[in-house]
């Protein structure tokens, strides 16, 4: 790579892993706690080296070696995918590690005790120095095996130091407080299985209780493997029972997965011009008609055919859930010969008829009006309403209750099935056609191809899998009526939440096919496998969320994870728009195009990676977690259940329609970054509203000062100001403060306010105590000085980078026996300096400062951070002198030979970098310890791990900063 490039990477790397503690730190401190978070952490950073260990290990990851050759071979797209796949992994584990792992250590001394404060004083100081000794080593012992023998070997290094420390964290175990986890649901069915195989005999020889068979006082059995319940066996028995079904409805979904893509491409050679005055339905908003099929004929058939039906029937829901799934199946199979026939007539019309003109990189726009695509959508609606809605509920109600999520999720992955089914048929029928004598079906330009035969080859599949499905649905037994138990409460939130999450996803997705192709300058083949490979994997994804659901950590808390990381993958798809090194060089109306480099594609991967966490994770979860509201025991919750089902989707077609029409029409026809930003806000939005987030507390007190602005401030607020405290607070109790007084106004109490019994607001968002506002003020009084620490690190940032650099073109030898310090290895002073200077400052400074001043620390933190500022300002000044030298040296004196790809040596010394590395350890030693130490203390008691977060999120901050003015500088001075 080049150095400017490989500048960017390490800066955006960098500032990625910083942004990413702010998000560990909201899982760490809301939900899971330090020791479960460093738990993943420490796992996933060795995951991470051991995937950039196989880079330099396996030939086929990095490029073919230089040599001396001027030009060389950049690496491949996979390449950099693979790369960029550990990078990503690292960011998971040093984002996860870096907020908690100081808070969890900071946490052991007791804050009460004369002792304990002055060991939390000393604790940040000696943090840091075995940081940087760890810093020292690898930039010494590792750095030099790396350059000089192996970067296999050198990277071994920390891969087996990453996999000792693991083991070391797990062989405390036992000394840490944790929860121990639920039993799987998934362990039943094995036990079930294994112990029928064990007696020779198919499922129910699985309870045949036996002489050799023990059991526990209890009566439960001592062995499960040998012995399960007939309750157990009967479970396994529904599951075994849906599988048949579930096979075929995923072969229905077919329909869906071409009805969501080449629509779209057929609209784009087709007339889609709407009244006289020019406007164009953007290509990607027809499937709003899919949609609209769908929401109409939910409330039609919610309304009208159920109850019309009943009365026929005497069902309770007109008709048997496996009729519903049938009728699905049979308008899907009506939707694919619909289509065949439009395209067909739509092909003839380019072909024979005065065209349109030329849609660009696809062909002529045949003259037959788009609209006639709405039959074959609006038919794959009504499939929907029938089969998706009809399957979704069939799971729910058939598997064990102890599996709901997994219910949810085996509809997705039937989804996903189909998806990669999809995508196999098209990358199949694509390469077995392109060479025939009839020409390629799934041709760029549609006119050349024969769509409507892929349509019709469908339509043939889907025939034989109805068949199936009848004789399947006709051997099928229902499971029993429910009878469990459940916490009641209103469903009306979460698909409030529905609309929000989904009109979020959607809004990113709906307009893909056209953003591959037109922004990312993608062939319609590629744009469309990517989509359903896509979609397989964010259903198959809802398998893996659907187990973790049940087994470990709830609805709830999955949930919550999947809201966030559905807000990040919408981000990350925004910034390949928003960010123009994210996509290629826009096309215009050439026939040839540049397509995407190989970053590009890793990071649009990347990005929707992060969906399918997030996707995978409310599919199965929302649905289920919005059912277990309703009572199944009563009339109105099994008639509630009943209808949530059609009402969940009829949201959910209602947030697409929203994102086809609305969102799509901003992406296509204003701008791509203003139409991707919507859904990123309407995620943010759904995410924000976490229960028990220490974030939330602090938008309850912003949002109440705000609704209370007219009101007059109290006279002593300190006595007059609402306050309550709940049982077991663990914050601190705040005394009040004169600064950001409008927020006071948070707490004032006023005739509309009410409290529970107990003395807490009814409204939360309306009233808040003195100690929430306190609490607020401690943060915002902490951010301007977070705000200029950030752009302080900008020191640090360069001199990690471009020091290596400068030390390339330098004299490097040491001594008379031609041994050269490797080039990364400079960096090593910048820790020793830091290093033995916080010794200097901890046992010489600190005691000398505490008696001019009489403060415990010898000086505050602020003049801590201060004096950091100041010898990073030192720093930079001392590098610019050092440079100008180091390079009239190489321009004016005899140089030492060439740096491979890069320029003549000077004669300079490289060790003379060391006193501006130095100077940069020395600011770090005071300004780094010093916010890290200042944010912990200034921080609520519950956001610890924030004000760890926040340290390395100014870092990252610094970064991209350090990045944005690396890409503008080279390019406004390139030229020069």
């Amino acid at each position: 790579m080049k150095s400017v490039t490989a500048a960017t990477i390490i800066t955006a790397f960098a500032g990625t892993v910083n942004f990413g503690t702010f998000v560990a730190a909201f899982l760490c401190d809301t939900y899971f706690g330090r020791y479960k978070t460093l738990t993943v952490a420490v796992l996933a950073c060795f995951l991470g080296s051991l995937a950039i260990l196989l880079t330099a290990a396996v030939p086929q990851l990095h490029p073919v070696p230089c040599g001396t050759a001027s030009s060389c071979i950049g690496p491949s797209g996979g390449q950099i995918a693979f790369l960029l796949m550990g990078l990503g992994i690292l960011v998971v584990g040093a984002g996860g590690i870096r907020p908690c792992n100081l808070a969890f250590g900071a946490d052991q001394f007791n804050p009460k005790s004369g002792s304990g404060k002055r060991g939390i004083d000393s604790f940040f100081n000696w943090y840091f120095f075995t940081f940087t000794f760890a810093q020292i080593l690898s930039l010494t012992v590792v750095v030099y095996v790396q350059s000089n023998v192996s970067w296999t070997i050198g990277l071994t290094i920390p891969v087996v130091l990453m996999f000792l420390a693991s083991v070391i964290f797990f062989a405390g175990a036992k000394l840490y407080v944790k929860i121990e986890a639920s039993g799987s649901p998934l362990a039943s069915i094995a036990h079930v299985i294994t112990a029928s195989i064990k007696k020779h005999r198919f499922l129910d020889k699985a309870a045949i209780l036996t002489p050799e068979d023990k059991l526990e006082a209890d009566g439960k059995p001592v062995n499960p493997w040998n012995l399960c319940t007939m309750q157990q066996v009967e479970e396994v028995k529904c599951i075994m029972r849906v599988l048949p079904i579930w096979f075929a409805s995923s072969i229905y979904y077919l329909t869906m997965a071409q009805q969501m893509t080449y629509p779209v491409f057929q609209a784009l050679q087709s007339d889609r011009r709407l009244g006289s005055g020019g406007f164009m339905i953007p290509a990607a908003t027809y499937v709003v008609f899919l949609m609209t099929g769908m929401t109409l004929f939910i409330i039609f058939y919610d309304r009208v055919l159920v109850p019309t039906l009943k009365r026929i029937t005497g069902i309770e829901t007109g008709i048997t859930l496996l009729q519903r799934i049938g009728a699905g199946i049979f308008f899907a199979f009506l939707s694919l010969i619909v289509s065949g026939f439009v395209e067909e007539r739509r092909r003839t019309l380019a072909l024979t008829q005065p065209t349109l003109g030329l849609a660009p990189r696809k062909g002529e726009i045949s003259s037959m009006s788009a609209m006639w695509l709405i039959p074959q959508l609006v038919l794959a609606g009504i499939a929907d309403a029938f089969g998706a809605i009809g399957q979704m509920e069939f799971y729910y109600k058939q598997f064990p209750e102890n599996m709901r999520s997994f219910a949810g999720s085996i509809f997705y992955v039937g989804g996903g099935v189909s998806s990669y089914i999809s995508s196999f048929l098209i990358t199949t029928v694509h390469r077995m056609t392109q060479n025939s004598a009839g020409g390629n079906w799934l041709a760029e330009d549609l006119n050349k191809g024969r769509l409507d035969y892929f349509y019709f080859l469908l339509a043939g599949i889907l025939a034989v899998n109805f068949a199936y499905f009848l004789v399947m649905a006709r051997w099928y037994r229902y499971k029993g009526s429910d009878d469990e138990e459940t916490s009641y409460e209103t469903s009306g939130d979460i698909i409030k939440e529905q609309d929000k999450n989904k009109l979020g996803i959607i809004g990113t997705l709906s307009n893909l096919l056209v953003y591959l192709t037109s922004v990312f300058n993608m062939k319609s083949v590629t744009a469309a496998t990517i989509i359903t490979a896509f979609a397989g994997t964010v259903n198959f994804g809802t398998f893996v969320a659907a187990f973790l659901c049940d087994t470990y950590f709830g609805r709830y808390k999955t949930l919550t994870v999947a809201v966030l990381a559905c807000f990040l993958g919408s981000l990350a798809i925004l910034l390949t728009a928003a960010v123009p090194q994210l996509h290629p060089v826009p096309c215009g109306t050439a026939s040839s195009c540049i397509g995407p480099s190989g970053g590009q594609i890793a990071f649009l991967l990347m990005g929707l990676g992060i969906l399918v966490v997030g996707a995978g994770g409310i599919r199965p979860c929302n649905l289920a977690f919005g059912a277990d509201q309703f009572n199944p025991k009563s009339g109105s919750g099994k008639r509630g259940i009943d209808s949530f089902f059609n009402w969940y989707f009829f949201t959910f077609t209602f947030a697409q329609i929203l994102s086809l029409t609305v969102v799509v029409y901003v992406q296509s026809n204003v701008s791509w970054t203003i139409g991707l930003t919507i859904p990123v806000v309407l995620m943010f939005l759904a995410s924000i509203e976490a229960s028990g987030s220490p974030l939330a507390s602090a938008a309850h007190v912003i949002t109440a000062a705000i609704k209370k602005h007219r009101l007059k401030s109290v006279k002593q607020p300190w006595l007059n100001l609402y306050n309550y405290y709940p049982s077991k607070y663990a914050n601190a109790k705040l005394k009040y403060t004169e600064q950001f007084r409008f927020l006071d106004k948070a707490a004032i109490l006023t005739p509309e306010d009410k409290l529970e019994a107990d003395g807490k607001p009814v409204n939360p968002w309306n009233l808040c105590t003195m100690q929430q506002v306190e609490e607020v003020k401690c943060i915002m009084r902490v951010l301007p000085i977070w705000f200029a620490s950030s752009i302080y690190y900008l020191t640090i940032a360069q001199q990690m980078t471009y020091p290596v650099f400068q030390a390339l073109q330098s004299d490097r030898r040491l001594g008379s026996g031609g041994f050269m310090i490797p080039a990364a290895t400079y960096v090593v002073f910048l820790m020793t300096g830091m290093t033995l200077f916080i010794i200097f400052y901890d046992r010489v400074l600190v005691p000398t400062f505490k008696r001019i001043t009489g403060i415990e620390t010898g000086i505050t933190l602020l003049q801590r951070i201060g004096a950091g500022i100041l010898f990073a300002l030192l720093s930079l000044i001392v590098s610019g002198f050092v440079e100008e030298r180091r390079r009239t040296l190489a321009l004016t004196k005899p140089t030492l030979g060439l740096a491979p790809r890069k320029g003549e040596i000077s004669s300079m010394s490289a060790m003379w970098l060391i006193p501006q590395l130095v100077l940069a350890g020395i600011a770090d030693a005071f300004g780094a310890i010093g916010q890290m130490e200042f944010y912990y203390k200034q921080f609520p008691e519950n956001m610890r791990s924030f004000a760890g977060s926040i340290f390395y999120v100014g870092g990252g901050v610094s970064s991209y900063i350090s990045s944005f003015l690396i890409t503008t500088v080279h390019r406004m001075t390139q030229n020069d």
